[in-house]
């Protein structure tokens, strides 16, 4: 054997040791000595399954003893066959560590079960694995359950989308699904801006399991002269005869207005009035329309106002809900409704009327305005009365003269045949 046969043997021989150390690599030096789930023992491969609801975190404790020395080592759980796993896996892995030779090692890991998921028998695989070595798989058998009462808020739809300006109302809908084994009644979705007082609520009658609604739009009329900037929307749904509640917060934009508002106060208690001054149709025969108030108080001490109307007398009759005595504690906001109904007497066409708000200060008047349709129109609807009353006087004088008519020509017919028979001979 010649020098350089000799060289390209000994190069061959190295490369096969060198090949050989990674391709004929053994486990990783790491054996899993214990595994727990929210504080429960389990058994790699066993029957018996732990049951966990979907929708929650639970903590997987991973117990491991070395066996050997190894670098760069890495802990995962995951759980696999979740329809939408591509966009929220269910798996958790620790940062890499080193392991030396019988020392002990716990790691802890977390995995949010999504609340989209299917009600099923699932595995909970713990692998160990490193650079080089080959790694170590056990699995553990749970149950994903679904609680008996479990809401979700799905979408928030606020109209108008993005911003809004101060003086004018926000409308809040919130899309709510049934996650929960049991049907519900009576949800309560309320909608809040914590920072200018505004709250308003509504009902969701019924919604049955894995069954989804939206709810009614929620009245938010913002004050006018509010600051500039985002404010947070705290929408919440009670359930379950409100033991249980769900809330999601959304934020608003609110651009400056012209600072339109009434001011009923000067002093540092600020009252502000806002309402929508445009003319509102009136249909006759019907509950008329309704005009929100929203009074907000910007001081520090409570005020009490009332609230009344002029001009309306002759033409409509005005309901104010909740009371007309209105308590507006210090930075709370509250709504006064103004009912209008038409009345019968009425005359069609637009019609203004004042509103008086009253504090122990001073009084603010308010200029609304409503369009009555289906009204009489003053002298033009006496007349048609007349009318109407001429036209039924002629149909029946008609009649009248109609029976007279044929009871006159049955009383000749008659008196005829009396002197046809007088005159008659016979033999």
């Amino acid at each position: 054997m010649n020098l350089r046969t000799k060289i390209v043997s000994m190069l061959s021989l190295i490369l096969l040791v060198v090949l050989g150390a990674n391709v004929f690599a053994g486990a990783i030096p790491v054996t899993i000595s214990d595994v727990e789930m929210e504080g429960t023992t389990l058994t790699a491969n066993d029957t018996t399954r732990v049951d966990f609801e979907r929708g929650n975190r639970i903590e997987v404790r991973v117990e491991l003893e070395a066996t050997g020395n190894a670098s760069d080592v890495v802990v995962e759980a995951f759980i696999s066959g979740y329809e939408y796993s591509d966009r929220q896996a269910i798996s958790d892995a620790t940062h890499v560590f080193d392991v030396e030779s019988g020392v002990k090692y716990v790691k802890k890991l977390y995995l949010d079960l999504p609340d989209r998921a299917d009600e099923d028998d699932y595995k909970v695989r713990i692998i160990v694995t490193d650079r080089n070595n080959d790694e170590i798989v056990q699995n553990y058998n749970i149950k994903m359950d679904v609680p008996r009462h479990d809401l979700a808020i799905k979408d928030v739809i606020f109209s108008p989308e993005g911003s809004v300006v101060a003086g004018r109302a926000l409308l809040v809908a919130a899309r709510v699904k049934n996650m929960g084994e049991q049907d519900e009644e009576g949800i309560k979705i309320k909608a809040t801006i914590p920072d200018l007082g505004l709250s308003a609520s509504d009902y969701v009658e019924e919604l049955e399991y894995d069954e989804s609604v939206t709810s009614e739009e929620l009245y938010l009329r913002i004050p006018s002269c509010t600051k500039e900037g985002e404010y947070n929307v705290k929408i919440s749904a009670y359930y379950d005869d409100n033991y249980e509640s769900t809330s999601v917060i959304k934020t608003i934009y609110v651009e400056a207005d012209e600072c339109g508002g009434t001011d009923v106060d000067t002093d540092s208690s600020k009252v502000v009035i806002n309402v929508n001054t445009d003319p509102q149709d009136i249909v006759m025969g019907t509950t008329g329309a309704v005009y929100p108030m929203v009074i907000s108080n910007q001081g520090k001490t409570s005020k009490t106002l009332t609230v009344t109307t002029e001009g309306t007398t002759d033409w409509a009759d005005v309901k104010v809900s909740p009371s007309s005595v209105v308590v507006v504690n210090a930075g709370e906001t509250k709504t006064v409704y103004l009912y209008v109904s038409s009345k019968e007497s009425a005359a069609a066409g637009e019609h203004t009327f004042v509103v008086n708000v009253k504090t122990d200060q001073k009084t603010e008047q308010v200029v609304l305005k409503g369009t009555v349709t289906g009204g009489n129109s003053g002298a033009d609807g006496s007349w048609d009365q007349i009318k109407s009353g001429l036209e039924i006087g002629l149909v029946v004088l008609v009649v009248l003269l109609i029976i007279l008519g044929l009871i006159i020509g049955f009383s000749k017919l008659r008196s005829n045949d009396d002197d046809d028979d007088q005159g008659q001979t016979y033999y």
